[in-house]
C-alpha cells in the first residue's frame, strides 16, 4: 500500500459523518474546516435565528461595506492585478508568506479616502488584511520586488 496516499474523506466534527473532502470549505490557512458545509450552514442559520438583531446589524454593515468599496473612486483591470501579484512574487506584502491565499488590500483604506487604483492595492494574506482593518498606522507594505 502506498504511504503517500491522502484520504479523500474527512470526518465532520459536528455530525460525526465521514464525507468527501469536497463537502468541506477551505479554512483560509491551506487546509479544510473541521465541519462540513451542511453543518456550517446549519450553525449559521441557528445563530441568525437566535440573535436576529445582531444578524440584521451584521447584514447591514456588510452591505454598507460592500457599497463603500464598490463606489470608491478609481479602478484597475484584472491584468493590472495579475502584474501586481507578479511584482510581489505572489507573497503577502506585509508578512511575506507565500503559503496563503492573497486578497486585495487597500494600503489607504477606502474609509479613509483610499481608491481602487492599482497603486493603492497590495496582495495580503487574510490574516494581515484582518489585522490591519482600516488603520493608517499599520506597518508599511514591502515594496514590489524587481
Amino acid at each position: 500500500m502506498d504511504d503517500d496516499f491522502e484520504p479523500d474523506m474527512q470526518l465532520c466534527r459536528v455530525c460525526r459523518e465521514e464525507k468527501f473532502l469536497t463537502e468541506f470549505q477551505a479554512d483560509g490557512k491551506g487546509g479544510l474546516r473541521p465541519e462540513c458545509r451542511t453543518c456550517c450552514n446549519y450553525q449559521r442559520v441557528q445563530w441568525a435565528h437566535s440573535t436576529p438583531e445582531r444578524h440584521h446589524r451584521a447584514l447591514k454593515m456588510r452591505k454598507e461595506y460592500t457599497e463603500r468599496r464598490k463606489n470608491a473612486p478609481g479602478s484597475h483591470t484584472q491584468e493590472e492585478w495579475a502584474a501586481r501579484l507578479e511584482a510581489y512574487r505572489h507573497q503577502c506584502a506585509y508578512c511575506g508568506r507565500i503559503d496563503r491565499a492573497l486578497v486585495r488590500e487597500h494600503v489607504v483604506p477606502v474609509s479613509a479616502g483610499g481608491t481602487n487604483d492599482i497603486e493603492n492595492l497590495v496582495p495580503a494574506c487574510q490574516s494581515c488584511n484582518a489585522r490591519k482593518l482600516d488603520r493608517l498606522d499599520f506597518m508599511a507594505p514591502r515594496p514590489p520586488q524587481s
